[in-house]
């Protein structure tokens, strides 16, 4: 049942979160745009993808960041693990 409740807890503790960093994208799809992008450039050089924003505050939580911490997001796409990050850890700065 563990496994169950764990899901269930992170769902509660990040679904404003999520709920924000969707309404944000809700007129945008970054995916389309980095596909489109890819169109412009020869081979498969260019690879797109997010870490799921539930895993991302996942990891972060282990690490239990301070207000003396920095999170940088090198080649931060479309943003939304910097914006999850700052929402989930206000004091911490954030840069992507």
């Amino acid at each position: 049942l563990k496994p169950y409740y764990d899901a269930n807890k992170r769902h509660q503790d990040y679904s404003q979160i999520v709920k924000t960093i969707n309404a944000l994208y809700r007129q945008s799809n970054p995916y389309l745009l980095a596909k489109e992008a890819q169109t412009q450039y020869q081979g498969d050089s260019l690879t797109y993808g997010e870490i799921s924003l539930c895993t991302l505050l996942d990891l972060l939580a282990l690490i239990k960041p301070t207000t003396h911490d920095c999170f940088y997001d090198l080649g931060s796409g479309s943003g939304k693990a910097v914006i999850a990050t700052k929402l989930r850890y206000p004091q911490m700065e954030v840069v992507g």
